[in-house]
């Protein structure tokens, strides 16, 4: 069976991203990298982002 992909797109500390647990995989970009976000995040079942980081952008709130 094939485990979630989970796109974090912040850095977090190794005792965050072991929390999340061994049933996911976790994945890394930085989301400051548009190219590179938009490119992860289709591969992705989730999307990790800070609260800051979804606040600079009016269309935050909506689906792509």
């Amino acid at each position: 069976m094939t485990r979630p992909v989970v796109l974090i797109a912040e850095e977090l500390s190794p005792a965050t991203v072991e929390v999340l647990g061994s049933e996911i995989e976790v994945r890394n970009v930085d989301g400051t990298d548009r190219p590179a976000l938009l490119a992860a995040v289709k591969d992705a079942d989730a999307l990790s982002t800070s609260a800051s980081a979804t606040s600079r952008s009016p269309r935050a709130s909506t689906c792509c």
